[in-house]
């Protein structure tokens, strides 16, 4: 018996097949990957206010934000204007954001949308914020009524004599 095994190489033109289909993949990899924008647009009337996401100034208003990670975030609006005697004005609302992240970035789907999708996902959340007018007289009025509505201060000599020292 005179039978002859070959080696468990393959041929040369099958291994210059495998490592041309190889690198024809790894350059086509790039074009395939997928990718996911996040972003939080701020708009605010009157515009020009001041944003701070998170107590980190980032911009004034209109905004389009950029963001990596879904939650809860922090957003303050601030806007200074001069009213008709030269005096500023603070005007400001802070909010809680909450940021939801949508199904194609769940767990697992997540996956397939971030690193195999052949196009872009945009994900945007919109922030509309009116800033009030500084009305004084309300304040004021607001401050009057929760200042009758406490109770008046004890003295120590009203102090219950039981109690602990």
């Amino acid at each position: 018996m005179n039978r002859t095994f070959r080696e468990s190489r393959p041929e040369p033109r099958v291994a210059a097949r495998r490592v041309a289909t190889l690198l024809i993949l790894a350059l086509c990899a790039p074009l395939l990957s997928g990718c996911v924008e996040r972003w939080l647009s701020i708009h605010s009337e009157p515009t020009g206010a001041r944003i701070f996401l998170d107590a980190v100034e980032v911009g004034t208003t209109p905004a389009r934000i950029p963001f990596e990670h879904y939650g809860t975030r922090e957003v303050l609006i601030r806007y200074v204007a001069a009213d008709e005697n030269d005096e500023n004005e603070v005007l400001a609302v802070a909010r809680n954001v909450e940021l939801r992240a949508p199904w194609y970035q769940w767990w697992i789907f997540d996956l397939f949308f971030e690193f195999l999708w052949p196009g872009t996902l945009v994900d945007e959340h919109v922030v509309d914020v009116t800033l009030p007018p500084a009305d004084y007289d309300a304040l004021e009025e607001q401050l009057m009524s929760g200042l009758k509505l406490r109770p008046e201060e004890t003295t120590e000599s009203s102090v219950d004599e039981e109690s602990p020292r």
